[in-house]
């Protein structure tokens, strides 16, 4: 009786043993695949070294385990030698063997002692676990991994089935557990044990797997993108929410094209970069040759159109595949000049009468540069016919047309938060530009470089659009290039433009573009004007312009040694060939006009003075602007700077020049490039005060022919620089005089070339 009952109670233990491994063993589990995920993410590249540490886990938990149910075994021997002591007359228990069959079998040998057996127990434990991982591990890698790496559907079904076949192994082995080729699962902490490195192994070898396995992804399709800078917000949004949707080539995440939108300098310089095959020159200035072209109106392409037959040009015409989107063109007022009969004029007035009531408000009109710009094209078409001389001269008078409406309105918002800054009311100047640009600075989204004074998320402009009933509208065509090459990745760059087409005339590209500024397609007015119109409207610019005069101030103090060889090419550049303008679309030219003066001058001069003069001031003749490059060169940086100064001087020079041929007051400009003065006064007792109040802008003096200040800075500072407080920076002495402060980039020829052109109307 005493042998009968006391088997099941020497079981107890055991079995409760194996219940409390098996619930170890779920934990076990799940710690287990995050340590074979983080195990194969680290070790993806050092596999041997990953090889060698899931090994040793291995050998350590099993050599852990196999040491544990020794001591178990000893305790137990060792309780029950303990218990026979002091039993009457115990009987000897009968040792039992499992016979083939699974029947006990009693025979009259003792049980081996555990002890003279523990190493050899201890050795084929761990070899079935190493061997266990291993097995486990290349099963995931091939399998689970190999699933995953080309897709989730096939990974998950590989997982489904490896899960599968090892639950019905782990059935099959505790049903025949009592088996003797079995008997090595008992106790249950053994299969436990065993489930435990075998997920382990699966997770690290399926991780791996799907690492390793995955295909490679094939290089993606390059498609460049020029987009006119009216409508590059919009762009730059739908290529980014497009290669989110975007469909890879394989079902990993493959990119199958690369996107890249840019800007020319202007839309004339598209235009002209792709009438002369998009060359050398205009890689350097613009950008990489594009695959596809967004210009802001169709007239654009038919005049590119028409220049290459004109010319009978081997460059392949641009072919225009449709309307991506349209921008009305609006007069954006700041909010705080709307009011009574100026709001009367939002919905029904024609742009004149729009324009006359802004005058009688005493309330200017900007815009970009008709020469440059098409959006100023299309306004002045639709404007100036029905305007006198003087209202044109009046639009005219700020001779400041920079190459684009975002420009426009940045150097408009930075004048704005400077008069707020000062507690003055902002400039009474309304804007000639596109719906889409004025909807962008009014969102707080025309910010980063382009318009450094923007403080993102908040308008610092706030302005009113209001759209007269006969404003033309930009009607942005998504327009191919065939540059020729490979006839194979020609016909697949092709496949992918109209599937970038497609999308974007979509519901998401659309969707894209709207959060972009732009309007869905065939949304504009039909008041378009015609080439004869734009003509006659460009005639009539450049007819109603005052003469420019401009002075280029060059710091060649001791901090400027660095940038002087790069200013002196770009001065030279800039003055000779400038930015493309619509009057010479095949070719480039000066943005200086016969009409026009120029000068450059360097500071510090020799000894005590104040200036040198490379190029004094005079009339911009082709001799003279052909002398720059050889007046400039060889600057040598020496003594310290004196800005304010040399502006003293330039007021002096320019306010004192003879009024131009026709009796126009000149507009006057200084553009520096500098790294800022860091004395609050100079030598001869000039400061920022006294020269922004009455040096540069005389008391008296008509608000055209007073001098502004253009700032191209340098060094770590930029536009920040100050001698005192950020309201005498370089920013300030800018904005101050009606002017703007850049920071100078890796391509300053451009840079200083559009400012010429913008001070000069071209």
């Amino acid at each position: 009786m005493a042998g009968s009952t006391g088997d099941p109670g020497e079981r107890k233990p055991e079995g409760f043993t194996t219940q409390l491994f098996i619930l170890a063993a779920t934990v076990a589990t799940t710690i287990a695949s995050g340590v074979g995920n983080i195990i194969a993410s680290d070790f993806q590249h050092r596999q041997p070294l990953m090889f060698a540490l899931l090994a040793a886990l291995v050998v350590v938990l099993s050599g852990w385990y196999v040491l544990r149910q020794r001591r178990s075994r000893r305790a137990a021997l060792a309780a029950k030698a303990t218990s026979g002591a002091t039993t009457e007359q115990a009987p000897p228990r009968t040792p039992r063997i499992l016979s083939p069959t699974g029947d006990a079998i009693a025979t009259a040998s003792p049980a081996p002692a555990p002890a003279t057996t523990a190493p050899a127990a201890r050795t084929w434990v761990i070899a079935i676990m190493c061997a266990l991982v291993a097995a486990a591990f290349f099963t995931g890698y091939w399998t689970i991994g190999n699933g995953f790496a080309h897709s989730d559907a096939l990974g998950y079904l590989a997982l489904a089935g490896v899960l599968a076949c090892l639950a019905g192994a782990m059935t099959v082995a505790w049903f025949f557990r009592r088996r003797r080729w079995a008997a090595w699962l008992l106790p249950g902490s053994r299969l436990a044990m065993a489930c435990t490195v075998a997920a382990l192994g699966l997770s690290a070898g399926g991780t791996l797997g799907n690492l390793d396995l995955v295909p490679s992804c094939p290089v993606p399709v390059e498609l460049p993108v020029l987009s006119s800078a009216e409508g590059l917000p919009g762009v730059l949004k739908a290529i980014n929410e497009f290669e989110q949707d975007e469909r890879a080539i394989s079902p990993q995440a493959c990119y199958a094209v690369d996107l890249t939108a840019y800007a020319a300098p202007s839309d004339a310089a598209a235009e002209t970069a792709l009438e002369s095959g998009w060359g050398t020159g205009t890689l350097s200035a613009s950008g990489p040759r594009p695959a596809i072209w967004i210009p802001a109106s169709s007239l654009e392409v038919d005049t590119v159109m028409t220049a290459l037959a004109n010319a009978g040009s081997p460059v392949p015409p641009p072919h225009a595949v449709g309307s991506i989107a349209t921008s009305r063109l609006v007069i954006a007022v700041p909010t705080t000049l709307v009011g009574g009969q100026l709001y009367g004029t939002a919905a029904s007035d024609s742009m004149s009468t729009v324009y006359k009531v802004l005058s009688s408000n005493h309330i200017s009109l900007e815009l970009p540069s008709p020469l440059q710009s098409e959006t100023a094209r299309l306004g002045i078409a639709q404007l100036y016919p029905r305007l006198t001389l003087a209202d044109e001269r009046a639009i005219e008078a700020s001779g400041d047309f920079p190459a684009d409406s975002a420009t426009l309105l940045c150097a408009a918002a930075q004048a704005a938060q400077q008069a707020h800054a000062a507690g003055r009311p902002p400039p009474a100047t309304a804007y000639l530009v596109s719906g889409a640009a004025a909807a962008m600075i009014d969102a707080g989204q025309l910010t980063g470089d382009a318009c450094p004074a923007v403080t993102p998320g908040a308008p610092p402009l706030p302005l009113t659009a209001l759209p007269p009933s006969d404003a033309p509208s930009l009607d942005f065509p998504f327009t191919t290039l065939d540059w020729g090459g490979d006839p194979a990745a020609q016909q697949a760059r092709q496949r992918y433009e109209m599937d970038f087409y497609n999308w974007l005339t979509g519901p998401a590209g659309r969707a894209a573009l709207t959060a972009g500024g732009l309007d869905a397609p065939g949304s504009g007015t039909s008041s378009q004007p015609s080439d004869s119109e734009m003509g006659s409207a460009l005639a009539s610019f450049k007819a109603a312009q005052a003469p420019a005069h401009v002075l280029v101030a060059i710091d060649d103090s001791g901090p400027m040694e660095p940038y002087l060889p790069q200013i002196e090419a770009a001065t030279a550049d800039a003055l000779v060939t400038g930015a493309p303008a619509r009057t010479s679309p095949a070719s480039t030219g000066s943005p200086l006009g016969p009409r026009d003066g120029f000068g450059v001058w360097a500071f510090p001069g020799p000894g005590a003075a104040t200036h040198a003069e490379p190029v004094p001031f005079g009339s911009a003749t082709a001799a003279r602007l052909a002398s720059v490059a050889a007046s400039v060169s060889g600057l040598r940086a020496h003594d310290h700077s004196a800005q304010f100064d040399l502006l003293a001087d330039a007021a002096d020079v320019l306010l004192n020049q003879r009024p131009g041929g026709n009796g126009d007051k000149p507009i006057n400009s200084v553009i520096l490039l500098t790294d800022g003065d860091s004395q609050a006064e100079d030598p001869r007792s000039s400061d920022f005060g006294n020269v922004t109040r009455i040096s540069l802008r005389p008391p008296g003096l008509p608000a055209q022919s007073r001098v502004k200040v253009f700032v191209i800075a340098f060094g770590p500072a930029g536009c920040a620089q100050t001698p005192t407080t950020a309201a005498q920076s370089l920013a300030a002495l800018a904005t101050t005089t009606g002017g703007t402060c850049v920071n100078a980039s890796g391509d300053l020829t451009r840079q200083l070339s559009l400012l010429i052109s913008q001070v000069a109307g071209g």
